[in-house]
């Protein structure tokens, strides 16, 4: 009987409990009373019945005033399904709308590759390539004055120039110049390349020419006399070559082709030719 009724409606409710309420106080009632019962369970069921069309009556007027309100905040706010989004956000197509047509033409859908960068290219001729040599370092031989011996006399100076220009085929006069210059004839006279001696012999020079003790007049005058001579007859008797090569070395008289173009040994070159004429 009153099985289309709505149970979560608050309304309907309220008259089944009133309705319930009526049909326990008639269930209460003596038994002898059959005739008024019967007239009270018709008009409980003719109650019932009204408060079920009440209930439904209520149930569709509350729901329709909610879907008008709805409807009606719907319209304020721009809330509704039809309504147009802004500009900036188009609205979202329904689950059915959504076709291969929407898919990009031409364009397979890949799933998206991680490509490792290639590694940078490696020079290997810069690993094979030599470092470059440094360019050779040349010390000035320069004499460093010194108190620590006086210079030879000039008969003692005389003698050694004979004796040494004789026995290497020298001209006495070259011999002198070079004395003069290297040590201004002071036999302890060390340059600041290392140079030792009258003659200031180089050590590589002295180890070459068997010189025991460069500070031993003869021996270094003899020495000396010997290196130069092999310079004058490797470079033809040009004594200029001869004395660049004396000075700053055979290499660097060979790297240059000509006397080697250092200020130090430009000035010895000229000093010692300047005191000096004819061949040697």
């Amino acid at each position: 009987m009153i099985s289309g009724m709505r149970t979560c409606n608050p309304v309907w409710s309220l008259l089944l409990l009133m309705a319930l309420g009526v049909g326990f106080a008639d269930c209460a009632a003596p038994e002898n009373h059959t005739a008024a019962q019967t007239a009270a369970a018709v008009q409980q069921e003719s109650i019932a019945r009204q408060m079920i069309s009440i209930a439904n009556s209520a149930a569709g007027i509350q729901t329709t005033s909610f879907q008008e309100q709805l409807k009606t905040v719907q319209q304020q706010y721009g809330a509704t399904r039809n309504s147009e989004a802004p500009p900036e956000i188009a609205p979202l197509p329904e689950p059915d709308q959504i076709t291969n047509s929407a898919l990009p033409a031409n364009k397979p859908t890949a799933t998206p590759s991680v490509t490792e960068p290639d590694p940078p290219s490696v020079d290997l001729a810069f690993y094979s390539v030599p470092w470059p040599r440094p360019a050779d370092f040349v010390m000035p031989n320069i004499q460093v004055g010194t108190d620590a011996c006086d210079p030879l006399a000039s008969s003692e100076v005389d003698r050694l120039i004979k004796t040494a220009a004789g026995k290497h085929n020298i001209k006495p006069e070259l011999l002198r110049a070079v004395m003069r210059q290297e040590s201004g004839f002071r036999p302890c006279a060390i340059s600041t390349a290392g140079a030792m001696g009258l003659m200031q012999i180089m050590p590589q020079t002295a180890d070459d020419l068997s010189l025991d003790d460069p500070f031993d007049p003869d021996a270094n005058v003899d020495a000396g006399a010997r290196y130069l001579k092999q310079l004058l007859t490797r470079y033809n008797g040009d004594r200029a070559l001869a004395l660049g090569a004396y000075n700053a070395g055979p290499a660097a008289v060979e790297k240059s082709g000509g006397i080697p173009p250092i200020s130090e040994t430009i000035d010895y070159v000229s000093r010692i030719l300047a005191g000096v004429s004819g061949t040697y």
